[in-house]
């Protein structure tokens, strides 16, 4: 149990990190993906791209956090 509360507490800390360091690359990630979906034309494709590009920006940059949380919480 005391190694589940460290891995969410980790977790939790590296997803606040990411949205902290990284706020800009998010956002150049949500154009970049709202801009593609817009040339597919429709309001639908570009709230998907955006919201596509979003995902994969937030989960780039929280990936190499997650690896840091496990080692930082060993399972015994």
């Amino acid at each position: 149990m005391r190694n589940l509360s460290c891995v969410s507490g980790c977790a939790f800390a590296g997803l606040k990190d990411v949205m902290g360091e990284h706020m800009y690359i998010i956002l150049a990630a949500m154009a970049v993906g709202a801009f593609i979906g817009a040339a597919f034309g429709g309001v639908t494709e570009t709230l998907a791209g955006a919201g596509i590009g979003v995902l994969l920006a937030i989960v780039y940059g929280y990936i190499p956090r997650m690896t840091d949380c496990i080692d930082e919480c060993p399972i015994h």
